[in-house]
């Protein structure tokens, strides 16, 4: 069992120390007994308390700059980092009234871009708002929606952005069966978002969902495909979930790979979330069952050489439980993942959520540390959607209260990542 402490400094920030953990990697199992130290560094709240309960549903950071979306008060709020003290920058809202159009429901951010997703705007068609900075603030860039789009596609349920390149998931698009999906890419040319290929699955299936999760590093998209059904010795395993890796050469995309866990099965939800970095993709598998845990989670780490994809890890909680839905959000940052389990029950405490950091030596992914909120309590959440970069590590908490009750929402900083 994992040993947590909490240790109060006079700031009111919070220490937390983990010392063990394990990591599974096909039936190896390994005890790495050295301890990580990180520092919550701040609670983000938004500013204006309405009882949404979407606060951070989706969270993103760079640098000093985080942006957490929050789609009920359709706005994604922009925060930015001085010393140790996060300051509310600017709130980003939807352009017209939709009152309905869940913008915040996906947020992203690299450098001076941030995109929003809001995918019930235009009768569900979907839409992405592409935000730039200024010397003068933020500034709306474009307002993005598909070249084939119709209503019900949920263009904007995902997104991830690049440099000058963005990436959009529409989960419902109809391609070529009802709610196949589809992913979109843009570029950015001036100060013009051009829409550059259209990604479809190279095995589409109905109700696949492909486009629910995306993510982007370069020139390597992945997509997740969370309700895939999957053939694997001759047995069909319903909504176990894919994932499809795209790579560019110039400016065409070629799908390199499909994703598939080693032991998957039904319903397991494999793709529900996604992350790249370099190469190495973490692919997010909430209701695998773990042992007798019915729906613990899982999430499978996989690295490329060449243009092959190995999976090199299965990833799980040592003190999960059932129905903690492990793996409903990823990060990844170079030899460190961090995985959300935000129905995770942390010590009788129904629902809080935590999260749960590993680290890579060699070939080896070990458990080291489980973060929760220094204020948790029940129902919270914690870990819905998590980022990293640097050494910052940002967590949502869509159900986190306000003065003891009012489920607004928060989103945690923490410091300290290594």
């Amino acid at each position: 069992m994992s040993a947590r402490h909490q240790l109060r400094w006079s700031t009111g920030w919070t220490l937390a120390l983990v010392a063990t953990g394990l990591v599974e990697s096909g039936a190896a199992r390994s005890r790495d007994m050295d301890a990580l130290a990180v520092l919550e560094e701040a609670r983000l709240n938004a500013p204006v308390v309405t009882a949404s309960g979407t606060m951070a549903v989706s969270v993103d950071v760079d640098g000093d700059t985080a942006v957490v979306g929050s789609p009920l008060d359709r706005s994604a709020y922009v925060y930015a980092r001085s010393g140790t003290t996060w300051t509310l920058e600017t709130t980003l809202t939807a352009k017209g009234r939709h009152d309905f159009d869940y913008f915040g429901w996906a947020v992203a951010i690299d450098g001076d871009t941030i995109a929003v997703g809001a995918f019930r705007d235009l009768d569900d068609q979907g839409s992405v708002s592409v935000f730039s900075r200024t010397k003068n603030g933020w500034a709306r860039e474009a307002k993005l929606t598909a070249s084939d789009g119709l209503p019900g596609d949920r263009f904007g349920v995902s997104v991830a952005v690049s440099g000058d390149t963005l990436v959009v998931g529409a989960d419902s698009d109809f391609s070529t069966f009802p709610d196949q999906g589809s992913a979109y890419v843009f570029t950015r040319v001036g100060k013009k978002w051009i829409e550059q290929a259209k990604l479809i699955s190279s095995e589409p299936h109905v109700q696949a969902l492909f486009g629910e999760s995306v993510a982007i590093d370069g020139d390597i998209v992945v997509v997740g495909a969370f309700q895939d059904s999957v053939v694997r010795d001759n047995v069909v395993y319903g909504d176990q979930g894919a994932a499809y890796v795209f790579v560019r050469s110039g400016t065409s995309w070629t799908q390199e790979a499909r994703l598939t866990p080693s032991d998957g099965g039904f319903r397991d939800f494999f793709g529900v979330s996604v992350a790249v970095h370099g190469n190495t993709a973490v692919v997010g598998a909430y209701h695998s069952n773990v042992g007798q845990n019915v729906e613990q989670g899982a999430a499978y780490v996989y690295t490329r050489s060449g243009t092959i994809w190995v999976e090199e890890a299965k990833l799980t909680a040592l003190a999960g439980g059932p129905e903690a839905n492990f793996g409903i959000s990823v990060a990844i940052q170079g030899d460190t993942v961090a995985v959300g389990a935000w129905l995770e029950d942390v010590g009788g405490t129904t629902n809080q959520g935590a999260v749960y950091m590993f680290a890579r030596s060699g070939t080896t992914w070990t458990e080291q540390l489980t973060l929760t909120a220094s204020d948790a309590a029940a129902w919270d959440t914690f870990g819905r959607s998590v980022a990293i970069d640097g050494d910052t590590l940002v967590v949502g908490s869509p159900q986190a209260k306000v003065d003891g009750d009012i489920p607004e929402g928060a989103a945690y900083v923490f410091r300290g990542i290594q």
